[in-house]
């Protein structure tokens, strides 16, 4: 096949091996310009490729020289970093709470909720919960979660309510302290209410 030198003009030979079924970037040998040719399918056949690609200069009746086949070089892959940072970031935060969770597990079960008195809340379809808390471990325990669950005649959960104590509440050895709790939007149809110690993780997927 025959290529055209974009810049001086001047004409080469070349097989259809040295360009490559993908083109190549190939160079003058009169004028030193570069450019990338492609395979003209029209007059090119494709033979093996595993022929070895020939790059000494060559005369012929056209006048003609065989250019300077450059070494094929890849493209190279651009990645955008901003996903991955955002993934990295996004597991990171997930081995955070799975951490702080099982540490929570592991200190708050020693948590036993006492005492459980309902009362009215100002709030229509509201109630206030009032309920003791007490720390059955030899160590401080701070701001237990709270997750209340409201259920129907059937014992079919209809909502769920967490409560994250506020301001450091810190529950000492073998102490209780008493809390209160206020949830709104209560269903009509709730008979039974549920209070366990939460966890962090379950307020992320809550």
């Amino acid at each position: 096949m025959y290529i055209t030198c974009p810049n001086c003009q001047t004409r080469f030979i070349v097989t259809s091996n040295q360009i490559g079924i993908n083109g190549r970037r190939v160079k003058c040998s009169k004028c030193s310009h570069s450019w990338y040719q492609k395979l003209d399918n029209n007059t090119a056949t494709l033979n093996d490729f595993k022929d070895k690609v020939n790059t000494e200069t060559i005369k012929n009746h056209y006048n003609a020289n065989v250019p300077v086949i450059l070494p094929y070089i890849p493209n190279k892959k651009k990645y955008n970093i901003f996903p991955i940072l955002w993934t990295s970031f996004i597991i990171f935060g997930l081995v955070i709470l799975l951490i702080d969770s099982f540490e929570f597990l592991g200190n708050y079960d020693q948590l036993k909720i006492e005492e459980i008195n309902l009362g009215k809340s100002r709030y229509i379809g509201g109630m206030k919960i009032f309920y003791k808390v007490s720390n059955q471990s030899d160590y401080l325990i701070s701001d237990p979660i709270i997750k209340v669950r409201v259920m129907d005649s059937n014992h079919q959960a209809l909502d769920e309510y967490a409560s994250i104590t506020k301001l450091q509440t810190n529950i000492p050895a073998k102490q209780a302290i008493y809390l209160e709790m206020n949830i709104e939007g209560i269903p009509v149809t709730a008979k039974y209410i549920d209070i366990a110690i939460g966890n962090r993780l379950g307020l992320l997927f809550k």
